[in-house]
């Protein structure tokens, strides 16, 4: 066999493989999705909440909240799943690190007396928090994660925060505070923060923006 020959059936072979495991990963999606969705529904009627849900696609889906839920007047979130149908861009993004995320966005009943930004330490967050210490933010490093707050340097809030960042953080990734709407957002790698009861995420938040005021 030569190695045209040989391309071809890899090319082919490859191909097959792909065609195959669409459906498959289609299937694991769907159910990583309706897993995370039981888990965030349980969390939203601690607060006396009702979902409606709304999927985008196999790897993505919405969940709007009505009635209450803590300090929010409003908040929705989004699941983002990795690309599972997709084979080699699944892997490709494995191993750059992507995985299923939970966004979430809201504005508060109290709007925040100053901006914070916690983000996850990286290449990315560095830059993006050098942009800020430009604007005249304060920054400070705590267990891999960037705290910075617009206003001048303040210590109590730093050290609060410091056991505020309890296990919800450490899948944490981005949490924004804003005096403009919206009030805040924040991303979360759901791995690992699934072993927890999901109102103990939103209590971490509430935790957060009462440190901040």
């Amino acid at each position: 066999m030569d190695t045209s020959q040989l391309a071809t059936q890899i090319v082919i072979g490859l191909s097959v493989l792909l065609v195959l495991w669409y459906p498959f990963g289609r299937r694991m999606n769907r159910r990583r999705g309706l897993q995370a969705l039981r888990w965030l529904r349980e969390g939203i009627r601690a607060y006396e909440g009702q979902a409606s849900v709304n999927w985008v696609g196999a790897s993505a889906f919405r969940v709007e909240v009505q009635g209450a839920l803590g300090p929010f007047k409003r908040v929705g979130m989004m699941v983002l799943l990795e690309a599972r149908e997709m084979l080699l861009l699944w892997i490709f993004n494995r191993l750059r690190g992507q995985r299923d995320m939970l966004v979430i966005k809201g504005d508060l009943h109290l709007k925040p007396k100053t901006d914070l930004e916690l983000t996850r330490r990286g290449w990315r967050a560095g830059r993006a928090m050098r942009a800020l210490e430009k604007e005249g933010w304060t920054i400070d490093s705590l267990n891999g994660i960037f705290i910075a707050l617009k206003r001048g340097k303040d210590t109590e809030i730093a050290s609060r925060l410091t056991s505020a960042l309890s296990e919800e953080a450490l899948q944490l990734v981005r949490l924004s505070l804003r005096k403009r709407t919206p009030h805040l957002i924040a991303n979360f790698h759901l791995s690992g923060l699934e072993r927890r009861r999901a109102e103990s995420l939103f209590h971490f938040l509430e935790k957060v923006m009462e440190i901040v005021g």
